[in-house]
């Protein structure tokens, strides 16, 4: 009997205790199903986890600009600046390197250090001049001269593209006296700098391309082959320019330079009874 009651007690004891066992094994699982299924909602819920799981990382990179724009805008970044900076370099190379092609208007008027025209002869006062350059700075030339009326100072700037006059000041002018003093002094590059920096106006004499027909402001290119006089009587192959507003037209020689002004206005030929043609003057 006892044996019987100790056998059914242990019995009832395993029992129990199986039942405990299955229960803690059953509601740990869910316990846990419980909190991964709620992470996972609040994952849901924040936008997180999805985009993790579901290659999202990727994704709001491509939206924020951090992995593919943040990379691949690096590299179309960089690929815009290379390619400007080649644009830049080429113009660049372009600009100083290559050859100039056609006529260089340099040729029409060659200025350097040393440079003189002189046109002139058997005119009234004020219609002849006399050019001679004294300094030059990259193609910028420095020219002292006259008229048969009075001195003066006058820059040039002349390049492959066009020659212009922009300043001139003659001896009433406190330009010309500063010029002067710089000139006396021996600092001819001050003296160019005062001019550049003092322009006083903007004459263009000549500019590209040189052919018939070539217009800028108030002038135009009439030919390219004319003859023009000189003081002996000879002549010479020369391009013509024609300045509607200053009424008058300059003649260029080829390698030499100018050659020849003629006076034409109205007034001109009412007071000397034709137009004036300062010739180059040849000794």
């Amino acid at each position: 009997m006892k044996v019987a009651v100790r056998i059914l007690f242990l019995l009832m004891f395993l029992l129990v205790f199986s039942g405990c066992e299955i229960e803690i094994n059953v509601n740990g699982p869910n316990d846990q199903g419980t909190e991964e299924q709620g992470t996972e909602d609040d994952g849901n819920d924040n936008g997180v986890d999805d985009s993790t799981n579901d290659d999202g990382t990727d994704t709001n990179g491509d939206e924020n600009g951090i992995d593919d724009d943040g990379t691949d805008g690096s590299d179309s970044g960089d690929d815009p600046s290379d390619t400007n900076g080649d644009a830049n370099d080429n113009g660049t190379s372009s600009n100083d390197d290559e050859p100039f092609e056609g006529i260089s208007v340099k040729s029409y008027l060659p200025m350097e250090v040393g440079y003189v025209h002189n046109v002139g002869g058997n005119v009234p006062d004020g219609f002849g001049e006399y050019v001679e350059v004294i300094g030059a700075q990259n193609d910028y030339f420095l020219a002292v001269g006259g008229s048969t009326a009075m001195g003066f100072y006058r820059l040039y700037q002349v390049n492959d593209q066009e020659a212009v006059i922009l300043f001139e000041a003659n001896e009433e002018h406190a330009e010309y006296q500063d010029i002067e003093a710089y000139v006396s002094g021996g600092n001819m590059d001050e003296a160019i700098t005062y001019a550049i920096d003092n322009s006083n106006m903007n004459f263009v004499l000549i500019k590209g391309p040189i052919e018939p027909g070539t217009t800028w402001d108030d002038a135009v290119i009439m030919d390219t082959h004319v003859v023009a006089l000189q003081t002996d009587d000879t002549s010479v192959d020369a391009l013509l320019v024609q300045y509607d507003d200053r009424e008058e037209n300059r003649y260029f020689e080829e390698g030499v330079g100018l050659v020849g002004i003629v006076h034409y206005s109205q007034d001109v030929q009412d007071l000397f009874g034709e137009a004036v043609y300062a010739k180059n003057i040849v000794d």
